[in-house]
């Protein structure tokens, strides 16, 4: 199968990520009630977008051994990711919304837009794959897994610099 190795490095730096994500946490405050609920939101999309890559960069290597064909294996990959990153998404945009309402102030507006975007035209781009617009292979889900990583370090490195209201 294609891409094994770089579906395994993938995996490597989303274990890291989620990892990192307590560590995060540890900066942002000494117990885990000083946490705001934008903290906590944020390390949520570190640790369930860690998760996401982490799982989908190891669902196609056992699927490989059924024998159904790597076009199939891309197929049914791409069909389940792009269903998990949509539905992620819209809960994204639910609970940001929520949190706003709940008079909670975004401390990253441009980030989260640009996060529910990315997040959004790669769950489009893995549909197409799936639904057979294009050729299935790895190009269109290696880029939606590395769609995960960026945004999942782009709150990383928010988190790190943005200071926590006093």
């Amino acid at each position: 199968m294609t891409a094994t190795e770089d579906l395994l490095a993938i995996a490597q730096v989303s274990v890291t990520l989620v990892g990192f994500s307590g560590l995060v946490s540890a900066f942002r405050a000494r117990v885990p009630t000083e946490l705001e609920a934008r903290d906590l939101s944020g390390l949520a999309v570190i640790g369930i977008g860690g998760s996401i890559a982490l799982a989908f960069s190891l669902l196609p290597l056992p699927l490989a051994y059924l024998e159904i064909g790597e076009a199939a294996v891309w197929r049914i990959c791409s069909g389940v990711f792009a269903a998990t990153l949509g539905a992620g998404a819209a809960a994204f945009a639910v609970v940001n919304r929520r949190l706003s309402n709940a008079g909670f102030i975004e401390r990253t507006p441009r980030v989260n837009r640009v996060t529910l975007g990315l997040a959004s035209a790669a769950a489009v781009l893995l549909a197409l794959g799936a639904f057979g617009v294009f050729r299935p292979g790895p190009a269109a889900y290696l880029t939606a897994l590395i769609v995960c990583l960026v945004v999942c370090l782009t709150y990383v490195v928010a988190m790190l610099i943005i200071r926590r209201r006093e």
